[in-house]
């Protein structure tokens, strides 16, 4: 915003020029010139602002650009701090919330830091070469915006800045072309073309520079939610990396200027190369104090969260240190990018030991793919049942995980994966017979310490009944039951509840959903077992955390929408078995 509005001003400025000003008297000279160049760059600049979609940073640069080409008109100088604290009480006092809003908080951090911070850091550390300043800026920018960038998003760059020192200077080159281009086009078309080409080239090098960088290794960290005190320690180093730094440069300083009075030029190199350390000393610092958000205690307790995705299933385990997933996915599209991966992101997960596929309906199913593809998130196994193996709906998921060098294990009845006190016990697929997809889902029984936990996908009450036969011991009082195909009219019979008597009954499905689930009759059959009913698409994402100690807690985040924003809070409820 601020390189095309730049852009109208020298447009104007240049296309005012040609008028005969410094003939004209009085106002009508060179203010009249300046009065005249700001309301074209003004107007300009607002209809720019509109079309580009008016959000808040835009607004406000185009509020802080404006009043610049005011003072410039008034005659008087620009003062960008005013200038900033006009555009924050101009964004804040309509709507207080904003304040909250990440756009908000790094688009004004960014500003403070460029406009204000940055070249008193540079007149302290004596970072006077191009060279210096280039590396300096991203350096304090993402050290300074990290704590939002985190509290936003739960994700740092630690290399990001080794991009801004290439992209940074390409902007400009890309603006300009691309606006001369975009004017030419109009005019004659292959002149346009022509212009148009430097823009992509850049923009391809740009694009090619960010693949390699996120090749690197640690180049993009999951660090989770942080806590009170990550932010307490980030903050307190930082400042004292400040403080140390620039009583550092004065010291030198004050000691080249003593030896200069002595001995001539020789020592001014020495104090150039102490500023050269003590801006790689930031970059340093850029790249390894993101580390301190990185610590984080093992859970001991088991979590099981379902994670709201609408019509469709997924299922978060914690355990140890550990994290699984059972199922991943949504009718009528995927829900990695906008429900699961900020989920996992928000949990600082970084390490998937498997994820679990129940069967290959797309509702369970299509956000694996992106999931195993998600930067800074790594699986290491892709389970599925021995029925699923190769077949055409799973082929593509199949590729996409060797692609990631993740390794696929096919599983059937009676195997058990077990990691510490966590254990995997595998009860169907195979016991219905029918060859039908949704009883042949995987079913699984989750064991930890006392507490006993059932998956059982989308199958229906042939296979329950078959379960019901072959486990009726092992499946007697669970403490936590999925309802089977979402609360199906077909599913969770009475004869199978009555065996498992669960405590809890997670139903993930979506709200008014076409499919009518959960059903009524389900819903009665639940009530009269005497199990406790928990519904995604009433309380959204849910988890079940069950202690060593026996102890059970249930925790639902409810999605409520705010008139303003329309952004999602959570809510917590608990409830103790």
């Amino acid at each position: 915003s601020g390189a095309v509005s730049g852009a109208f001003r020298l447009l104007f400025g240049w296309l005012f020029s040609f008028l005969p000003w410094q003939r004209m008297p009085g106002i009508w000279g060179r203010r009249g010139y300046l009065i005249l160049r700001g309301a074209a760059a003004g107007i300009s600049v607002i209809f720019y602002t509109e079309l580009a979609g008016c959000g808040l940073p835009l607004r406000r640069a185009a509020l802080m650009y404006l009043l610049l080409l005011l003072a410039e008109a008034a005659g008087k100088s620009y003062d960008l701090p005013s200038s900033l604290s006009i555009a924050l009480l101009a964004a804040a006092l309509p709507c207080p919330y904003v304040l909250f809003q990440a756009s908000f908080q790094l688009s004004f951090a960014c500003v403070l830091v460029i406009g204000c911070l940055y070249p008193w850091l540079c007149e302290k550390l004596r970072a006077r070469t191009p060279a210096l300043r280039a590396f300096l800026l991203p350096a304090v920018l993402q050290l300074v915006t990290l704590p939002l960038q985190l509290g936003h998003y739960y994700v740092c760059h630690p290399t990001g800045f080794l991009t801004n020192l290439i992209a940074v200077p390409l902007v400009t080159w890309i603006l300009l072309f691309g606006f001369a281009a975009a004017v030419t086009a109009h005019i004659l078309l292959p002149a346009g073309i022509f212009l148009a080409g430097p823009s992509h080239a850049a923009l391809a090098a740009v694009g090619a520079l960010c693949r390699l960088i996120r090749r690197l290794p640690f180049s993009i960290l999951i660090t989770g939610q942080p806590a009170l005190w990550q932010h307490a320690v980030y903050l307190a180093v930082l400042a004292g990396v400040f403080l140390l730094a620039i009583g550092r440069s004065a010291q030198a300083a004050k000691d080249v200027l003593e030896a200069v009075q002595l001995a001539g030029k020789g020592p001014v190199r020495r104090l150039l190369h102490e500023s050269r350390r003590l801006v790689f000393l930031f970059v340093m610092m850029e790249a390894l104090l993101p580390v301190i958000y990185l610590t984080r205690p093992p859970e001991k307790d088991l979590t099981i969260t379902s994670i709201y995705v609408g019509q469709g299933d997924c299922h978060l385990i914690c355990a140890e240190g550990k994290a699984y997933l059972i199922d991943a996915g949504a009718s009528y599209q995927s829900p990695a990018r906008s429900h699961i991966l900020p989920f996992l992101k928000w949990k600082g997960i970084r390490r998937l030991s498997f994820i679990m596929v129940s069967h290959s309906d797309e509702d369970h199913m299509n956000a694996v793919r992106e999931i195993l593809e998600a930067d800074g998130l790594w699986t290491d196994e892709l389970v599925l049942s021995v029925q699923d193996r190769g077949r055409e709906k799973t082929e593509d998921l199949e590729q996409a995980a060797a692609g990631e060098g993740v390794h696929i294990r096919g599983i059937s009845e009676g195997e058990t994966l077990s990691a510490g006190s966590l254990n995997f016990r595998v009860l169907s697929p195979g016991l219905s017979g029918g060859g039908d997809a949704n009883e042949d889902s995987l079913t699984v029984l989750l064991s930890f310490h006392a507490f006993r936990a059932l998956f059982t996908g989308d199958i229906g009450a042939e296979t329950e009944e078959a379960l019901i036969r072959r486990y009726s011991g092992l499946l007697s009082r669970l403490d936590y039951l999925k309802a089977a195909h979402h609360g199906s009219k077909n599913s969770s019979c009475e004869d199978f509840l009555a065996l498992t008597e669960p405590a809890f009954t997670v139903i993930s499905c979506g709200r008014g959903n076409v499919y009518g689930h959960p059903h009524e009759e389900t819903l009665k059959r639940l009530a009269a077992a005497g199990s406790v009913v928990l519904r995604t698409d009433c309380l959204g994402a849910v988890t079940v955390t069950a202690g060593a100690d026996g102890s059970l807690t249930v925790r639902s985040y409810r999605q409520n929408e705010t008139m303003i924003s329309q952004e999602k809070f959570p809510i917590v409820q608990e409830v103790k078995k």
